[in-house]
């Protein structure tokens, strides 16, 4: 069988494959068969651990940086493939782990060919959705997040930071160690759930255009079905999952337009920039004054920087008191796992725009502190919190 083009699909022109929950097939699933057959196989050829190269090569780019969809993406395609040839499936369509809904799959503990020592991941805990749905409305700047290259410093987006973290510090083993997580076999269902994320944001999102200067981002470090060094594409050419000849079910519940704020009396906006305290290694906080902290709606974004820890899982948790009272307004949670580097000081971009209401406060207090991720990975934490940003654009008349 020859290689395959990456736009293409074996089953035959104009075909697309689906990818489908793990939770709603059986372990005797043509497409559980195909997994089932080709992983002892890529694995005696070298084909496995070539993907584990690949993927902790970590000057490819591909994350805390508006790289990681689309890499991750043509990463999941070429895999595809591989195991298409492999296990002589033509139409294999990898199965996601949809983590939002369903427990760690059964089939992935029992299974001698899925089944990996030093999990943590316990049987029958569904993770909250939040991790999932709450982040399917941020706009694009803050999905993605931004280039590392350049001098820029707001890099990772919350695709990244939010749900897909977790769940690699929630499965331990190998999957809570960047360079070594694709040796798990469930981090392809889980980066196929990641991916299927980016298909909802698009949904729930059309309008939110694509910035140029990301669409042009060359993206490589990728091989092909025969083992050889797969031909570069741009991030762009990633957007149409389609194009690649797979997709997703329709999820109606997920894929509804995000409701966006309502217009105000007035165009006139203000732009408003606050620069935080660093108090310990651990702690920063930003006071909001009231004149803004009573608006009843803004987009806001805030900059989290930090010294990251190489080898264990951070959550910095991002909360917000009014003054008033000490009442908290608002709560999010950014993780951020061992990548086994530190490239410089990495930066998270979170949606703040739930601080604002109306509330007659005297002003929020916004803390942002750095623990270790419970788990397998608690303990000591090794990161340290440098700089937090918040940037504010509000109606003058709101």
């Amino acid at each position: 069988m020859a290689s395959l083009p990456l736009g293409s699909t074996a089953s035959g022109a104009g075909a697309v494959r689906v990818r489908r929950s793990i939770a709603r097939m059986s372990a005797n699933d043509p497409d559980v068969e195909a997994l089932r057959r080709a992983i002892p196989l890529m694995r005696r050829s070298g084909a496995w651990e070539t993907q584990v190269a690949l993927h902790a090569d970590m000057y490819n780019r591909q994350h805390s940086t508006w790289r990681f969809l689309p890499w991750h993406r043509l990463q999941l395609v070429r895999f595809e493939q591989i195991v298409a040839r492999v296990s002589g499936k033509a139409d294999f369509a990898l199965p996601y782990w949809d983590w939002s809904r369903d427990p760690f799959p059964p089939l992935f503990f029992d299974d001698p060919v899925f089944a990996m020592p030093g999990r943590a991941a316990p049987r029958g805990l569904v993770m909250d959705s939040r991790w999932f749905t709450g982040k399917l409305d941020d706009p694009f700047d803050t999905f993605f997040g931004a280039p590392r290259q350049g001098g820029a410093r707001y890099l990772s987006g919350s695709a990244e930071w939010s749900g897909h973290n977790l769940m690699h510090g929630f499965v331990g083993g190998d999957m809570n160690d960047l360079p070594r997580a694709p040796n798990d076999p469930i981090f392809w269902l889980h980066h196929a759930n990641v991916d299927r994320s980016w298909t909802l944001w698009r949904a729930r999102n059309p309008r939110e255009p694509y910035s140029q200067a990301w669409s042009q981002e060359v993206l490589a470090g990728l091989v092909d079905a025969d083992g050889r060094p797969a031909p570069p594409a741009t991030a762009g050419s990633t957007v149409n999952t389609r194009a690649f000849g797979y997709d997703y079910p329709r999820d109606r519940a997920l894929s509804r337009p995000a409701a966006r704020p309502r217009s105000t009396r007035s165009d006139r906006r203000e732009r408003h920039a606050w620069t935080g305290r660093v108090w310990a290694r651990n702690l920063g906080v930003v006071e909001i004054p009231p004149f803004v902290a009573n608006r009843r709606s803004a987009r806001a974004d805030g900059f989290i920087a930090m010294v990251c820890d190489p080898h264990r899982s951070t959550m910095v948790t991002v909360t917000a008191q009014r003054l008033s009272d000490g009442v908290e307004t608002f709560r999010d949670t950014i993780l951020a796992v061992p990548m086994g580097v530190c490239f410089e000081s990495p930066t998270y971009r979170i949606n703040l725009d739930r601080l604002w209401g109306g509330t007659g406060s005297r002003g929020l207090l916004v803390r942002v502190e750095l623990s270790s991720m419970l788990g397998p990975q608690a303990g000591d934490n090794g990161a340290v919190l440098t700089e937090v940003i918040i940037d504010a654009d509000v109606s003058v008349d709101s």
